[in-house]
């Protein structure tokens, strides 16, 4: 009798941990045993585990080292205002028994959809408190101001501030609406792939054994092999971020649970998101409207073609969805490249502000509409009706104060 209850035990057992491993591992499946959903950021991604526990049975040293292979050089880039070096200062270990802000979960907690706020913070809004309680003291502009207003556009960003530390704001007072000289970069590309220095084999042939012969669709990898700060850029991005893990980049993958928050054309959620989406085969000019409104069918979207910017050109091209949220760079060699990372630059929204803004409009007229939802909503048809006093606060300081040390290098926009 108690050697049969033993064997109904294991037998038991097996039977119970061989169906749950089978539903941990199923292919799709994996997402029934989590204990949440994941950040909002993250739901493009959120079903492939080891993109964040990279093994089993490893703490928090592991999770935020999966932070910081994705975020890293996005925060570098961004002069982080906030590194975790300042917090490992011993002067500051008050300050970090209080939060500790050397990792990336004490403000950022996966699976807790219950307590999440814009940008994926799972703190209550006003956690700049912990440090900052005092600040009227230093700034009597500060003192009527809540702590759970610090993050209004045009004020503060934990991470990103080159738009809005201070010396950057001082150098931009005074700015008008529009610049009478825009500093748009026309695109470089001259000519097509049949006109440069290659051939049909180049994309279409393959000597992969998974892929032999003629590809009538050349794979992502193939446009990599020339384009590669663009590919780099797309897998860094909404867009691609699937592809850089090796899964299905089908549009309702990557909106994951906010299909139907997202303003995204339901008929486009079965496509398959590469580079071909976007661009033509044989003649790879510029993005157009029609191209995005394919997918993107927001209100934002959809106010395009009747806003200001839709009459607008740059050298020969229309101005385009593209314009803004693919900004155009010239490189040291004067090569101009497209950004193709559209999260870089889209949230918060003050990241647009370098990158896309002050190529035509002064900073004060950006910071006052950015922080207009409505304004962005109708894709800036008006002018803002609110204002956004920070280059205000920053003129009646420097005139008390006295002048400030010049502008570095790095401050140039």
């Amino acid at each position: 009798m108690k050697k049969g209850m033993w064997l109904a035990w294991i037998v038991l057992t097996l039977l119970v941990g061989g169906a749950v491993g089978w539903q941990m591992f199923r292919p799709g499946e994996v997402l029934r045993m989590s204990p949440g959903p994941v950040l909002p950021g993250h739901q493009a991604f959120g079903q492939v585990c080891e993109s964040c526990h990279t093994g089993a049975f490893e703490g928090d040293e592991a999770i935020q080292a999966a932070c910081e292979n994705c975020h890293g050089d996005a925060l570098r880039a961004a002069q982080d205002s906030h590194p975790a070096k300042v917090f490992r200062d011993p002067r500051n270990a008050d300050r970090l028994a209080v939060l500790d802000a050397t990792q990336c979960q004490s403000c950022h907690r996966e699976h807790q959809p219950e307590q999440v706020h814009p940008m994926g913070l799972t703190l209550p809004e006003d956690y700049c408190v912990a440090c900052h309680a005092d600040i009227a003291d230093e700034r009597p502009s500060h003192e009527n101001l809540t702590f759970d207003s610090c993050a209004t556009s045009g004020c503060h960003n934990y991470h990103d501030n080159r738009a809005l530390y201070e010396t950057f704001l001082l150098k931009h007072i005074g700015e008008p609406v529009m610049r009478t000289e825009w500093r748009l970069p026309a695109s470089t590309l001259t000519g097509k792939h049949p006109g440069l220095d290659s051939n049909c084999a180049n994309c279409h042939a393959s000597d992969r054994a998974d892929m032999p012969g003629w590809i009538t669709l050349p794979p992502d990898q193939a446009c990599g092999a020339c384009h590669q700060f663009q590919r780099n850029g797309f897998q860094s991005s909404r867009h691609g971020v699937r592809t850089k893990w090796g899964i299905d980049n089908q549009v309702a993958r990557i909106l994951g649970a906010r299909t139907k928050t997202t303003g995204i054309r339901s008929d486009a959620l079965a496509r398959e998101q590469g580079c071909t989406t976007c661009h033509r085969l044989h003649e790879p000019g510029p993005v157009t409207v029609q191209t995005c409104r394919a997918c993107h069918d927001g209100p934002h979207s959809r106010a395009f073609e009747t806003s200001p910017h839709a009459t607008l050109t740059r050298g020969e091209q229309p101005f385009s969805c593209a314009t803004c949220h693919f900004p155009k760079a010239r490189t040291a060699r004067g090569r101009v490249q497209t950004h193709h990372n559209a999260s870089a630059n889209l949230r918060p929204n003050e990241k647009m502000v370098r990158t896309v803004c002050l190529d035509c409009h002064g900073l004060g007229f950006t910071l006052d509409a950015l922080a207009q939802p409505e304004l962005i909503r109708t894709n800036f048809t008006g002018l803002p009706t609110d204002h956004i006093p920070s280059l205000d606060w920053v003129a009646v300081r420097e005139k008390a104060s006295g002048p400030k040390t010049p502008p570095q290098a790095e401050d140039q926009p």
